[in-house]
């Protein structure tokens, strides 16, 4: 493996390339398709300007097809890279004869093979092989510490660093405390704004707090205070609002599911990750307003102070379930209405009935 659970991939593989050159094959998986990406890319600076190139996708690319390219000898570049997409598909569908052909690739001189897949099966022997001859590069969701240490990295990059807080505050942002696995796409074009920002000096707390993603907006936290309030039918009425209009993020208006979704399960998970901080600070003995203060929850803080003493060590365990298997879902390609429409009203239903005789919310 090349780097440990949490730290930034492209720094390792950055050692390896200069310590080994550019070696014939790579795997280069995990779910986390930022760090794919930069993987992929950062093989193909180093390969040096225009090098040959050649793409399949796994599950149409036949195995002579691949053996051929990789046999084929660069012409006018220095090195040969082929890349296969979805390589858990290439694998299972060329099975037979992959053996030998892997270890005929390991011995290749000017071409390199990279494998790119969200996982492969570990129960295959197939798969266990792979992962021994290649150079692999895994691409999994950093942990919390690891994500902080990606923030600052992407900040370093652009020449900016953090101040003390700023970079935990923008995780909060993004629901980290909650169990979800944050998109690191979004989280390094969120560092890109705050280095924007003019000066050289350290991002403050306050430029976080003014400059971060905007998943606080009107549009989408309706959604949030439906489910906080537990009226299940405003926070899917508001759901389906978001999905039809689209939501505003940094000026400007998504409509894509794929973009919209992400955002709102962080939105909901900052939700819960700060409920279960109220609770403890209650238990803790705090008073209301200073809990108020510490999470800046001032929007409905009556509300937001009684789901605290509501919320049992059971109940926020079950939302963050919930939260963890939308999470997984969407990650596994699913379909982004289904599943936060699932996860809305299963949390609203969580959450404290409307009290009786309140008007129904206005039909979408």
């Amino acid at each position: 493996m090349m780097a440990k659970k949490g730290e930034p991939e492209s720094i390792c593989l950055s050692d390896r390339l200069k310590e080994k050159g550019l070696e014939p094959l790579y795997l280069v998986e995990g779910k986390e398709a930022f760090l794919r990406k930069r993987a992929v890319e950062e093989l193909r600076t180093f390969a040096g300007p225009n090098p040959a190139e050649t793409r399949f996708e796994g599950s149409k690319a036949q195995l002579s097809q691949v053996l051929d390219e990789l046999r084929t000898l660069p012409f006018l570049a220095s090195v040969r890279m082929v890349f296969i997409d979805e390589a858990e598909e290439f694998l299972a569908k060329n099975g037979e004869g992959l053996e030998k052909a892997l270890q005929e690739v390991t011995r290749f001189k000017k071409t390199a093979l990279v494998l790119e897949t969200d996982g492969l099966d570990a129960r295959f022997k197939l798969s266990k092989l792979v992962r021994e001859l290649a150079v692999r590069i895994t691409c999994d969701t950093p942990d919390e510490h690891g994500l902080l240490r990606f923030a600052r990295e992407r900040a370093r990059a652009r020449g900016r660093s953090f101040a003390h807080g700023a970079d935990s505050a923008l995780l909060d942002r993004f629901g980290g405390g909650a169990g979800i696995q944050v998109d690191l796409g979004i989280l390094d074009g969120e560092v890109g704004k705050l280095c924007s920002t003019q000066g050289d000096a350290p991002i403050t707390l306050e430029q976080v707090e003014a400059l971060a993603c905007s998943l606080t907006a009107e549009d989408t936290f309706a959604v949030v205070g439906a489910v906080g309030r537990g009226d299940l039918r405003a926070a899917l009425e508001a759901l389906r609002a978001v999905f039809r209009d689209g939501a505003v993020v940094d000026g400007e208006r998504r409509r894509q599911p794929q973009a919209i979704a992400p955002m709102l399960l962080g939105l909901l998970a900052w939700d819960v990750g700060r409920l279960y901080k109220a609770r403890s600070l209650l238990d803790a003995g705090r008073s209301q307003n200073d809990v108020v203060s510490e999470l800046r929850a001032w929007r409905e803080r009556d509300v937001f102070i009684a789901r605290a003493r509501a919320a049992t060590p059971d109940a926020l365990r079950r939302a963050h379930a919930l939260l963890r298997e939308a999470d997984r879902q969407l990650k596994d390609s699913g379909e982004p209405f289904e599943i936060l429409t699932t996860l809305v009203a299963r949390l609203a239903l969580m959450g404290p009935r409307p009290k009786a005789g309140r008007p129904l919310a206005r039909q979408v």
